[in-house]
């Protein structure tokens, strides 16, 4: 089985902001053609509704983490990180762009690339 990577998307008031790019950012990390990734959507105290928002339409495929207030981009994804899965081995930022989380596809292929290059190193 591939190791799980969990995606963490920080956000602060995405709804009201962003639109329809909000759903666009999510929907592409959770349509990753690698197939064990974890969507957590960090919310950094908004004052929109982007925290009831996901939850209502992604339920189950997205974590959803309400921090509470704003805690900045560094301190936003630390706290978020604490609510991975146990068992996810890679985290993976959304950064500011989204240009950047459409790129992701091609970060898990170095990743899985890299994962099998030490495998074959490490063979007798």
């Amino acid at each position: 089985m591939k190791p799980k990577v969990s995606i963490i998307i920080l956000n602060y008031n995405g709804r009201s902001r962003l639109g329809a790019l909000l759903d666009e950012c999510i929907i592409s990390a959770l349509n990753q053609t690698y197939g064990n990734v974890e969507v957590v959507f960090a919310d950094n105290g908004s004052i929109d509704d982007s925290c009831e928002y996901v939850r209502a339409r992604y339920g189950d495929r997205v974590r959803v983490v309400c921090l509470g207030r704003n805690y900045g981009f560094a301190l936003g994804n630390n706290l978020a990180s604490k609510f991975v899965s146990d068992d996810s081995e890679y985290l993976l930022f959304r950064l500011k762009s989204l240009v950047q989380i459409r790129i992701l596809s091609y970060i898990l292929m170095l990743i899985v690339v890299a994962l099998i290059l030490n495998f074959f190193s490490s063979l007798p």
